[in-house]
Formats: C-alpha cells, structure tokens, sequence
C-alpha cells in the first residue's frame, strides 16, 4: 500500500476517534467553549461532527428533540475545535518539514528540490507519526478545558445544563442564602464582604422568601416572613410582579430608606411606590422584562412576548448591554436571571447562551459558595462579591426552569 494512502487512512481514523473522545467527553462532563471555538465552525466541520457525533447524541438525548438538537451543536463544535487542532499541527510539521528539506536542496536544481518535497518519505513519516501521537492522546483543548479552575470555570456554555447538574446549582445557591442568615436580625444580610452589617427588606430578603418558599428551609423563610411582618409588611412596587400581583406602570424611582439599627446592623427599606416615575423605561433591559411580567399578569399575552423580545435585543451573548451598561460598562448578573425566569413564565425558548452567562457568575470559593456575583465586566469577570438580592433572582430563575424543564 503507498505511503501516502496509509496516511490518509490513518487521519482519517484519528479524525474519528476524535469526534468519538468529544462525544464522550462531553456525555460525562460539562462542555465550556469559546467564541473563538465558535468561529473555528466550517462547514466540514459541521458534516463531520455531525456524522461522528449524532448516534450518541440520539442515545444519549431524554430531553426531547430541542435538548438533543443543542446537544448535537455542542458536540459539532468541539468536534471542530479537535480537527483544526490536527490540522494546524498538520500544518506546522508539513512546514517545518517543508523548510528542512528546501534547505538540504538550496544548492540542488530546483525541479530536483520540489520533486523530493512531494516524494520524500520523511514527510509522510512525520505525518504518520503526527497522527499516530493524536490517536493515542486525549483531545486536547477538551482536557484543558475540563480543568476545573477559577479560570477555566468562566468559559462559556453552549447549552442548558441537564437537570442533575441544575439541581446542584439550585442547592448550592440556597445553601448560600442560608448563610446569609442573621437569627439575631431575622434577615439575610446584603453581602458577606462589600455590606455584612446592612440587611434590606426589599428587595433582597423579599425576594428570597419568594426563592426559598419551594425549599426545605423553612424555619428560616418562616422567621424571615415574621421580621418582614414585623416591619408592617411593606410593599415595594415592583417585585411584587414576580410573585404575579398587580403594579403601577411606569414603575416609580426608587425610594431607599433606613428603618432601624439593631446593635451593628441596619435595616434598609427600598420602595417604588410614589415619586417619579420613569418614562425612559424603554431603555432599561429589567424595567422592559418587568413590563412582560407585568403584561403577562394582566393577561395581555402577545404584548408580553412582544416585550421580552424586545429585552432580548439587548442581549449580546455576554450580558445585557442597556442603557445602564452604557454608563458604567458593567454588566448587572440579575437581569440575565429575571429574564430567564420571565422566559419560562411566557413559556418562551430562551436564549441558551442566557443560562450560560448566567451560570459562570456563580462563586466557586468556599468563602462565596453558591453565591451569585451581582456585577461583571465585559470578559465575565466578577467586579465584587456574591449577594443577596442577586443570588435571590438567580435562584428563583432556575427554580422556575428546573420546575417547568
């Protein structure tokens, strides 16, 4: 058989093998990937990720056609990333071999030089040994990215996590509001670090009595529910939404106020109840989902969709680029859980790379375990620590998804 014809077999094998190893990889594990291995997609790329990758994605897909079609995507483009990978070592042997021999040649005839580049047996050895290294190897960037540091956790991921893996997400986030919890106040203090002495009644614990109502917890949710009580049961004037009651449109500007002090801690109060309102609401990505909601529970159905759709707009792939990220540059975690829940209150198909954003701002560090960091920069990198008020949305989001998924 030519050595040329064992090369080809034997790449085509190691190509493969490599879509094979993705799959499996990707079956057991999580599967973060990039914009750049996004771009890495071509269309021979796609048939053959698809053709190596499909049969286990059918197998493997208890999730309907929509979970196995997100799936075969997700495996296409590690499939991909793996074949660019052989063919940019490919490439830089064949270069690297290309220049050894034209300099065995310089003094040869030329013809003589370019007849030995194409007939030479140490470039098809090379080749074979390239690709019997890539046989007998795990993939790569699939072992890299499987590492599970700080920095590898912020890639992003191509599709809405299984239902085992969301429940540990889900868990890990309550188990981070629990211990936020003061019995001495009867609240959940604001954050660990940057405000360990200021506790809100709304929005934060409110908004955690409306998340952890569904858990086990309950002697905390009943004594936070008794504080909030013994503090006249304030209304806010927005959040109320989530919980499917009427509010006044446009919302009002917040009011924030201090109600009490109990030995180092304070106790804070934020209202939208009177005062301004806001006319500009168009330009903010929460205020326009917090009118789908709104619509929503006034039963205008096709206003509300048409409104979240228009939040989505907003939506870069990163975070919500509204008219508040034009001020700072930063990014607000909650709005990408209060879409997510106002997705699957309207029975919407949200955007995968929603959940995604969502999922790589949760903390890691025992300190911040199950938290959710309430800001972010344009690369997904925290500015502060976890909190309350967005680990609260954050929990009520994918208890929503977890529920109706």
């Amino acid at each position: 058989m030519p050595a040329i014809t064992v090369c080809l077999v034997a790449s085509i094998c190691a190509i493969s093998i490599w879509l094979i190893k993705a799959s499996l990889f990707y079956l057991f594990r999580p599967c973060p990937i990039t914009y750049v291995n996004c771009m890495m997609l071509t269309g021979i790329t796609l048939a053959a990720g698809m053709a190596g990758s499909l049969p286990l994605v059918i197998l493997s897909s208890a999730g309907g056609i929509r979970d196995m079609l997100q799936r075969a995507v997700c495996m296409m483009v590690i499939a991909g990333s793996e074949i660019v990978a052989a063919l940019l070592l490919f490439g830089c042997v064949t270069l690297c071999a290309t220049l050894l021999i034209w300099g065995l040649a310089w003094r040869r005839h030329l013809k003589h030089a370019v007849c030995t580049i194409l007939g030479t047996d140490l470039l098809t050895n090379l080749v074979l040994l390239t690709t019997v290294i890539f046989l007998v190897s795990p993939p790569p960037y699939l072992v890299l990215w499987q590492t599970p540091t700080e920095h590898a956790r912020r890639a992003l991921v191509c599709y809405p996590p299984r239902p085992s893996t969301l429940v540990s997400i889900v868990r890990q986030a309550q188990a981070y509001l629990v211990r936020q919890y003061d019995p001495q106040v009867g609240l959940l203090r604001e954050s660990p670090t940057t405000a360990p002495h200021r506790y809100w009644l709304a929005t934060d614990n409110l908004i955690a009595l409306l998340a952890l109502r569904s858990t086990d917890n309950y002697t905390v949710t009943n004594n936070i529910a008794a504080t909030i009580g013994s503090y006249g049961d304030p209304v806010h004037g927005l959040i109320e939404a989530l919980d499917g009651r009427s509010i006044v449109w446009p919302p009002y500007v917040a009011t924030q106020k201090h109600i009490a002090t109990i030995g180092s801690a304070e106790i804070w109060l934020e209202t939208r109840t009177s005062g301004a309102q806001y006319q500009d609401w168009a330009a903010y990505a929460d205020l326009i989902l917090y009118a789908a909601l709104h619509a929503h529970n006034q039963g205008q159905s096709a206003e509300a969709h048409h409104l979240y759709r228009a939040a989505m707009q907003m939506f870069d792939g990163v975070g919500f680029a509204d008219q508040a990220f034009r001020a700072d540059g930063v990014y607000a975690t909650y709005k990408l859980a209060l879409a997510l829940f106002v997705a699957t209150v309207l029975n919407e198909t949200p955007d995968p790379r929603l959940s995604s954003a969502l999922l790589t701002q949760q903390a890691t560090t025992s300190a911040y375990a199950g938290g959710f960091y309430a800001l972010y920069d344009r690369q997904g990198h925290p500015l502060n620590d976890p909190n309350t008020e967005t680990t609260a949305y954050a929990l009520l989001a994918l208890s929503c998804f977890l529920t109706e998924h």
